[in-house]
Order: structure tokens, then sequence, then C-alpha cells
């Protein structure tokens, strides 16, 4: 059956506001003409009609299909009318559609609400709750989104750095040795240096080594999950890591944070911010995001968490032409000096020049724990949630 009038007038809803079909082209007789245009003695529905139906009056399941994309506009725009700027149906329209008029991006339909719509649930991927359209008309959506207690990975690092008990030394473990904390300096609070351990060890926030290894663990596993679905997150990085109440790791956002968060960290192509630092070579030359390129995001947020929340690429002041030559020539972030040597192998394989040749997620989830296995002869410790900082070399970045 060929429907040939799809719209949202020709929808019906029950007592339980559940959708119906109704009509099947008997609304053409029913409805107001002022949706149509005669073609002889039959009016057309044309702000809804195919390219096909409107050059050939050609009607079939697939120009359903067109309309039933108009139809979902329809719904994402509160049923505003389509092509609202066309008066009626004329030559100028057709060659208007042959050369790819559409109607514009529903204002509110956000891709990101949609990806997590599609999404579902994960124990390291925040849900979307809900959302709110009473105030759509206001030009405001309002999306409920699970409840991340302590705020982003980024953030939480850079807070309880004076917490910090480091376990490695020159990409080893430190075995029996006394662990250190890092403190630091009231001149310069960027800078971090080695003390003696003390009392600092018993904050709060104590964390080691192996809890930074545990979030990087459960971010490959969100990003696993998430490329199970074919989704490509475009903005992974510690800033879209949210932590829970039990300081779980979740993805968060899958782009909804280039328009949230500060635009310092990134720079435009047209409309749309690009978080450059983050991202893969043939994101910054050709614009072509992947899951491959996602990898590549994840071994830069590998370098975040090893750092404590360091930016990548310091020296690096915007995005130029020169750093773009210098990825193609090598130049990748530096072994952060509290990082084994076995993580940072892991990371440095995210950022092969050849997407190919970059693990995937399920692969990164199986290599991080075996490092974490390989971690056992971390000192022991009363509390749990214990786990390491990670300093840089230097420069933070070198050429390969």
């Amino acid at each position: 059956v060929i429907h040939g009038d799809l719209s949202a007038r020709n929808i019906l809803l029950t007592e339980c506001l559940t959708a119906k079909v109704s009509d099947f082209g008997l609304s053409r007789k029913m409805y107001s003409y002022t949706h149509y245009t005669k073609n002889g003695d039959d009016p057309l529905p044309w702000r809804w009609l195919a390219l096909e139906s409107l050059k050939n009056l050609q009607f079939s399941s697939a120009s359903d299909a067109w309309s039933f994309g108009i139809f979902l506009w329809e719904i994402f725009t509160l049923c505003e009318q389509p092509y609202p700027g066309v008066p009626s149906l004329t030559n100028n329209f057709i060659i208007n559609l042959e050369e790819g008029l559409r109607p514009t991006f529903p204002q509110f339909a956000t891709s990101d609400m949609y990806v997590m719509m599609f999404v579902g649930t994960h124990k390291h991927v925040v849900s979307l709750v809900g959302c709110c359209t009473a105030k759509l008309r206001d030009g405001i959506l309002f999306i409920v989104l699970e409840y991340c207690v302590n705020g982003s990975l980024e953030r939480h690092m850079k807070l309880n750095r004076p917490n910090f008990q480091n376990l490695v030394q020159k990409g080893k473990i430190l075995g029996n040795k006394k662990p250190v904390v890092l403190e630091p300096e009231d001149e310069n609070p960027n800078y971090m240096k080695a003390i003696p351990n003390s009392n600092v060890c018993m904050q709060k926030r104590q964390f080691n080594n192996l809890q930074l290894i545990n979030w990087s663990i459960e971010v490959a596993k969100g990003m696993e999950f998430l490329s199970s679905k074919r989704v490509i997150h475009g903005d992974l990085s510690a800033r879209n890591v949210l932590l829970t109440e039990h300081i779980e790791a979740k993805i968060s956002d899958f782009g909804l944070s280039r328009k949230m968060y500060s635009y310092t960290h990134y720079t435009k192509d047209g409309e749309e911010p690009l978080p450059w630092r983050w991202l893969a070579l043939e994101c910054l030359k050709n614009l072509q995001f992947s899951t491959a390129s996602d990898v590549w995001s994840f071994g830069i947020l590998l370098f975040e968490i090893c750092t404590l929340g360091e930016q990548p690429y310091p020296g690096v002041s915007s995005l130029t032409n020169n750093f773009i030559i210098n990825l193609e020539e090598g130049l990748r972030p530096a072994f952060p000096l509290f990082a084994t040597s076995d993580i940072y192998n892991i990371m440095s394989s995210c950022w092969d020049e050849n997407p190919s040749r970059r693990p995937t997620f399920s692969r990164l989830v199986l290599t991080i724990e075996e490092a974490r296995a390989a971690c056992n002869k971390f000192p022991k410790s009363s509390n749990p949630r214990v786990s390491i900082a990670l300093v840089t070399l230097g420069s933070n970045f070198h050429h390969g």
C-alpha cells in the first residue's frame, strides 16, 4: 500500500496518545486544500512529496519514505510548515529540490539527543534520562542526563593532585620503595615536584597509578560499547568523562560538549568548532571522523590521565599547517614521567598515522587490563580507591 499523503495531519492519536496512520490519501479530500496545489483534478500535498512525485506523478514506497522524512521534520519543529519561504509549487522549487534544497535542520532535534536515545544504557556511558519540550517554541530544550556527582575527570584530577601517590619511576614500578606524592609550588601551581611521603597522602581523595589505569579501562569499555553501536564520539577527552559517586568513569556528551565547553579548546572550521589537540591527523587534514579517529583521541586521553590533566602539546598555541606537518613527521605527546612503559606503548599505538593500524577498543580493553595485571607489584593499600599521579618529562611532546 502506498499512502501518498503521509504527514502529521494524517496521523491520529488515541486516548493513550498512541499514533495511528490514517486516510491513505482520503485526506486529500478531507483536509484543507491550502496544503496542496492542483494538478489536473488531483490536488497534491507538494511540500511533502518526493522529487519524482512532483516531476512525474510517480508514487511508491520510496516516495512515502521521503514524506516520512518530512513528517519527522514536522515532529521536531512542533508542526512548522516545511519550506516556509516558498508560497507555492513552481518549476523553480522543483529545480531547487534537484539541486539539493531540503528543509532546514530542526533547531531542537540535536544529533546528540538522537544518539543518546539510540545508544541506550551502559555502565560507563552517561545515560539520557529524558527531555522537556515545554518551552520548545521559545527556543529552549531541556535535556536531563544521568547525574555524576564528582564532575569531570579533568577537574577531579587537577583538584586532587596533592593527594596523588606516585608508584612509578622512569616507566617502571617502584616496588618496595617508598611512594611519593606531588605537591604544587606556591609560586607556580602548574609545577609539580616529588616530595617524601607525608600526611598529604591521608587526605580524602588519595589515589595512585592503579586508579589511573582503572579509569583508562572504564573509558575503553564505554568506547567499546559505543563503537559496537557504530557511534563516533568525535570529542573524547578528560573533560568529557564524568565521575560517579564511587569515582567510576562514564563517557558523556557525544559531541554536545563542543557547544557546552569553553571554545578555548577548539578551532572553528566553518560553523563547527574542533578540539584540535585531541583530533587524529586525518580529522585535521580532511575532517574524516571514524572509530579509528576516536582511538587516536583515546590515546590523548590516556596522556591526560597520565599527567593528571595536563594539556596536550602545551607549546603549541593554535592549529597551524606547521602543526599538522609536524604530526605527519612524527610529533606526538611525550612519555609521561610516571606512566609505565606498557601504558605509554598502548597510547602510542593509538597514534599510528594509518587509521587501519590502530587498535580497536576491544583490543585496548584487553591490553590495558594486561598492563594492570602487570602492576601487581604496586604497594598494597588499605584504601581500595588509591591511585597514582603521572607527570610529564620535560617538554610534553617529542618527535617519534
